[in-house]
């Protein structure tokens, strides 16, 4: 590989856990003005892993409420993701004051039960961006590593996913 090639290759981050790096995210919410989120859950077995190693945390059920008090202060929210997901984006909705809400949060949820990625896009304030992925508990015994790309391009590769996963989802929560 020649120097040039060297210089264009995208660099890649471990971030480590997911709990980790939800508190990455977490640390840098102040400074972020865009995040687009998935969640997803293949069974109930995955499900089950992801609540005991994620989300029934102190510190994550906490953070859904930082997360709406940044809403009202300007960040633009949006998640996808299945049915697991429906409570946790239900507390964030019901934390924000819509009332003095300058930002916004919208959610929306895919019923079919075929396996996606997990990924969250971070857009910063200062016009860069970040790309969490890897978020998945499918499968494997221990906790996922989470990796961090800043490359444009992986960026838009996830982008462009995201756009395709919220156009196929669904408001309509009947019909998942």
């Amino acid at each position: 590989m020649n120097e040039n090639t060297q210089k264009q290759c995208a660099k890649i981050v471990k971030m480590g856990t997911p709990k980790s790096a939800w508190n990455y995210v977490m640390d840098i919410l102040p400074v972020l003005e865009h995040v687009q989120n998935t969640s997803f859950n293949f069974d109930d077995a995955q499900y089950t892993k992801s609540n005991e190693r994620l989300y029934v945390s102190d510190t994550y059920q906490k953070s859904l409420l930082e997360i709406a008090r940044q809403i009202e202060k300007g960040l633009t929210w949006k998640d996808v993701g299945d049915s697991t997901a429906l409570e946790r984006f239900q507390k964030i909705k019901g934390n924000i004051n819509k009332s003095k809400s300058i930002g916004s949060y919208d959610f929306k949820l895919i019923g079919r039960a075929e396996p996606q990625m997990n990924f969250i896009l971070l857009a910063h304030k200062d016009g860069t961006s970040e790309v969490l992925f890897n978020w998945d508990f499918r499968n494997i015994p221990h906790d996922p590593v989470v990796h961090l790309a800043k490359d444009r391009d992986i960026y838009g590769m996830y982008s462009a996913h995201f756009i395709d996963l919220w156009r196929v989802a669904v408001k309509n929560y009947d019909n998942i």
